[in-house]
C-alpha cells in the first residue's frame, strides 16, 4: 500500500471511530428510552351510578386499544385505535419493532415538526408515548376518508361516479387546499419533501389534509445527521410509485424535484416542494403520471434530474390539459428553481384568477377564454349596453360578409 493510501485509510478510521461511538450511544439511549414503565396506560376512572351514588372504578390496562391496521411504511406503521380515556377513535403511528437509532431520531423529528404546525390542512398530534412493546408512538386525529391516490386511481379506471363528482373545478379546489397547507408549513420554515397523492387525505367532510411529515426538515437546515434504512431499491429495480427513499436521497423518486433527485439536501428550499406539488397536480388533471413510461429506478432518476418542463403546447395538445393550466404547469415544472412559481401563495392567487375567468392571455386559447369571460362579466354588469354592443357587432359582421360575397360574385 502506498504511503498516501495508508495515510488516507488511517484518516478515515480516525473520523469513523467517534461516529461509531456516537451511533452506539444513540442506540443505547434509544433502547433506554423504550423502558416499559413509560408505556401509555389508561388513567381516567370508569364512572357509573349505583342507587343514586357515583361509583368510581380505577383505570387499568392500556389507554389505546387497536382496531385495525391502516398502513405501513419503511419505518413505521399506522393503526386505527380506540382511546379508552376519551372515548374516541384516533390514528396511532408507531415505529416498527427493532428500529434503529436513525429511525428513532426521524420519528422524534416528525413529532416535533407536526407539533409546530397548527393548520386545518395538517393533522394535529394528540399524544406521544410508548406502547406495550416498548416502541415509540404518537397519536393523531383520525381522518375518516381516502387518499388522493385512491381517487386518481378510480378516475384513471373511468369510474362513472368519481368522474361525475371530480370535475376540474373540484380538482383545483383540492389542489388549492394542499397549497395552503404547504404555504403555512413553508412560512414556518418547514419543508415536507414527500409530496405525493398517497400523502394527501380527503375527509368525509371535505377536509384536505397533508399527511406523513416523516422526512420533513427545516428550510436551509444542516445536512442529514442520521440516515434511516428505507425501501429505496437498487438502481436497476423496477420503479415503485409509493416507496419513500431514505438516505442520501430523501423522498419518493416519482415526485422529486431535480435538485432533490441530485441529493442537494443542503440547498433545498420551498420551491422543491412546489415542484413536487405540480407533478401531483399534473397527475390529478390527467390521471397519468408524467414519468409513466419509465420502467427502472436508474432511468427514472436520470429523467428526474435532467427533465426540462414540457412545453405548454405539449401539455395542452398531448396531455389534454386545458390551456390555462398547461401554462401554469409549464412554469411550475421548470427545471431551474428561479423559473418556477415563487411561493405557494402566488400559485393559489394564479389559480383563483383562472377559476374567476381572469386567466393570463398567453396563447390563442387563453385569449378566447379570457375574452368570453370578460364578455360574460360585461353582460352581468351592463346587460342592455352589452346586448346592444353584441347586436351591433354581429350586424357589422353580417354586413362585411355580405360585402365580401357581393365582391366575389362580381368578379366571378
Amino acid at each position: 500500500m502506498s504511503t498516501i493510501a495508508h495515510e488516507a485509510l488511517e484518516l478515515a478510521q480516525t473520523i469513523a471511530a467517534p461516529l461509531r461511538d456516537l451511533g452506539t450511544e444513540i442506540d443505547e439511549a434509544a433502547n433506554l428510552a423504550r423502558s416499559p414503565r413509560a408505556s401509555a396506560l389508561s388513567v381516567l376512572p370508569r364512572i357509573s351510578v349505583d342507587g343514586g351514588r357515583a361509583v368510581f372504578e380505577p383505570a387499568s390496562g392500556p389507554r389505546y386499544v387497536p382496531i385495525k391496521a391502516i398502513g405501513e411504511g419503511g419505518m413505521g406503521e399506522v393503526a386505527l385505535v380506540e382511546d379508552r380515556d376519551i372515548g374516541r377513535k384516533v390514528a396511532r403511528k408507531r415505529l416498527l419493532p427493532g428500529s434503529g437509532a436513525g429511525a428513532v431520531m426521524r420519528f422524534v423529528d416528525e413529532i416535533r415538526v407536526i407539533g409546530q404546525l397548527d393548520h386545518p390542512g395538517i393533522v394535529p398530534i394528540h399524544d406521544v408515548g410508548l406502547d406495550e412493546r416498548g416502541e415509540f408512538f404518537f397519536v393523531m386525529k383520525y381522518v375518516d376518508g381516502e387518499t388522493l391516490e385512491d381517487i386518481i386511481s378510480r378516475l384513471r379506471d373511468g369510474d362513472p361516479a368519481t368522474l361525475r363528482d371530480w370535475d376540474t373545478p373540484r380538482r383545483i379546489e383540492v389542489f388549492v387546499a394542499l397549497l395552503r397547507a404547504l404555504d403555512y408549513a413553508h412560512s414556518r420554515g418547514i419543508l415536507h419533501r414527500d409530496i405525493k397523492p398517497a400523502n394527501v387525505m380527503l375527509g368525509r367532510f371535505g377536509e384536505v389534509m397533508l399527511m406523513d411529515w416523516g422526512v420533513s426538515r427545516p428550510i436551509g437546515g444542516p445536512r442529514e445527521a442520521h440516515l434511516a434504512t428505507g425501501d429505496g431499491g437498487a438502481a436497476g429495480d423496477s420503479v415503485r410509485t409509493s416507496s419513500t427513499r431514505v438516505g442520501s436521497i430523501i423522498g419518493t423518486p416519482l415526485y422529486m424535484s431535480p435538485e432533490q433527485g441530485r441529493g442537494d439536501t443542503d440547498t433545498l428550499d420551498h420551491r422543491s416542494d412546489l415542484y413536487s406539488a405540480c407533478i401531483l397536480f399534473h397527475e390529478l388533471l390527467t390521471t397519468r403520471h408524467i414519468h409513466e413510461e419509465v420502467e427502472t429506478m436508474e432511468s427514472l432518476m436520470v429523467r428526474v434530474i435532467t427533465m426540462q418542463a414540457p412545453s405548454s403546447a405539449d401539455l395542452h395538445n398531448v396531455w389534454r390539459i386545458p390551456a390555462e393550466y398547461a401554462h401554469f404547469l409549464h412554469r411550475g415544472l421548470a427545471h431551474a428553481r428561479d423559473d418556477r412559481w415563487a411561493s405557494a401563495k402566488e400559485m393559489v392567487s394564479e389559480l383563483h384568477d383562472i377559476l374567476d375567468g381572469r386567466c393570463r392571455v398567453q396563447c390563442a386559447f387563453t385569449l378566447t377564454k379570457r375574452s368570453l369571460s370578460d364578455l360574460g362579466r360585461l353582460l352581468d354588469r351592463y346587460p342592455m349596453r352589452a346586448l346592444a354592443s353584441i347586436i351591433a357587432f354581429f350586424a357589422l359582421f353580417v354586413a362585411l360578409a355580405a360585402m365580401v360575397a357581393v365582391m366575389f360574385l362580381a368578379r366571378a
